[in-house]
């Protein structure tokens, strides 16, 4: 049955005023006001809003100032200003913090809610972010102030010692590997792992490990419609040994079996949202040390988080020449270049990793699989290249 369009009133010149920015004046007194602050506020965490209207004050700053006794426009942005800001950042009088990229983040939220997209994305914005960094920390070596630790992509050492210690732990160690498992092989947030439910994380018939995501990073709508992660199994075994995926599997399985419900470690200690996610975090992070930090070798001045797993499913799948979609909607990233330009580009000397491309190799351009093999698109089995370290 055809449903008639609704006739309107007169012409288009008695609509109203469009809503248009979020920052409109009257804005709060439209229809739907009250449910969509209530919406806002889950999707912007307090803390990270405090923080975007402090460095935000910079950006202002750098703009009332502007040239020739006149002001910038703080709504309009352009790479030649982008430069000049960052170059007015490097005054010690204005700015001492040596990341630019919250400011990044914190001009896109205002240009955004003003009506002006999100402008400040791309490869100059990122290489001048960048080159702000190495500038700050130069200053402050010159000045015989020790630089902070940086926090790097977990090494192949990381994983393949919490592997090899998955299969032979029990109790609370085995619920604590499983956890960081989990996190590095769905390259989740901590927050992530505080919001498992006991029912989230299962294998079904075809060896395929599923997990349901109630915790994403600005997105509260997976608290009621969770993301729903598939992952295959690895091909079996590959010159004689396991592939790299499935003996991850077995050691899930392994969890699941000895210690029931080990998927909620996270979520018993510490509430996804306490701090912001920062108490899992710190929880996770002092596991990760505690687990493997003895028998990983990282070089002076670099540190290992929780996030760093993250860092390396992402970095490590680039270097295997893994597709970019496929990886972005591993990591539940709205956009390949927020992945590319917080994940992948500030790592450019991270090694190639055989061992890692095979624990992401479902992740490839094309790949299907099947009962037993890792198949082409072209549906012709395909022996693993990797040679095994393991």
């Amino acid at each position: 049955m055809e449903v008639p369009l609704r006739e309107w009133p007169g012409g288009a010149s008695e609509f109203g005023v469009e809503p248009t920015t979020l920052a409109a004046a009257g804005w709060e007194t439209r229809p739907g006001a009250e449910g969509a602050k209530q919406l806002l506020s889950m999707a912007r965490n307090v803390t990270t809003a405090a923080k975007y209207a402090r460095v935000l004050n910079k950006w202002f700053r750098f703009c009332e100032v502007g040239h020739l006794g006149r002001p910038y426009d703080p709504l309009v942005f352009n790479l030649a200003k982008w430069w000049l800001f960052a170059g007015f950042m490097l005054n010690p009088e204005v700015n001492r913090d040596k990341d630019l990229n919250v400011v990044r983040s914190a001009m896109n939220r205002y240009f955004e809610d003003n009506g002006r997209g999100r402008p400040a994305l791309g490869l100059t914005v990122r290489t001048v972010i960048s080159k702000f960094k190495d500038a700050m920390e130069d200053k402050l070596r010159a000045a015989g102030v020790p630089v902070g630790l940086n926090r790097q992509p977990c090494p192949e050492q990381a994983f393949v010692e919490l592997l090899q210690l998955g299969e032979v732990v029990f109790g609370r160690l085995l619920r604590q590997v499983a956890c960081q498992l989990l996190q590095l092989l769905c390259w989740f947030r901590s927050n992530s792992m505080a919001g498992m439910q006991s029912s989230d994380v299962f294998f079904t018939d075809d060896g395929w490990l599923n997990v349901m995501v109630r915790f994403v990073k600005m997105q509260p709508e997976r608290r009621l419609d969770p993301a729903h992660l598939r992952i295959a199994p690895g091909c079996g075994r590959v010159k004689g040994r396991l592939h790299v995926r499935d003996r991850l599997l077995s050691v899930l399985r392994r969890a699941t079996a000895l210690e029931p419900g080990w998927q909620c470690y996270v979520a018993r200690a510490v509430k996804a949202q306490t701090y912001g996610g920062s108490a899992a975090a710190s929880l996770m992070t002092q596991d990760l040390r505690d687990l493997v930090g003895s028998r990983v070798s990282v070089p002076p001045g670099v540190t290992m988080s929780s996030h760093s797993w993250r860092e390396m499913g992402a970095v490590s799948s680039s270097r295997a020449g893994w597709c970019l979609f496929k990886m972005m909607r591993r990591g539940l990233w709205k956009r390949v270049e927020t992945m590319i330009a917080s994940y992948i580009d500030p790592f450019p000397y991270f090694p190639f990793s055989p061992v890692l491309a095979e624990l992401y190799d479902d992740l490839a351009p094309g790949a299907v699989f099947i009962a037993g093999s890792h198949a082409r698109s072209d549906g012709h089995a395909e022996q693993q290249r990797w040679p095994g370290r393991l």
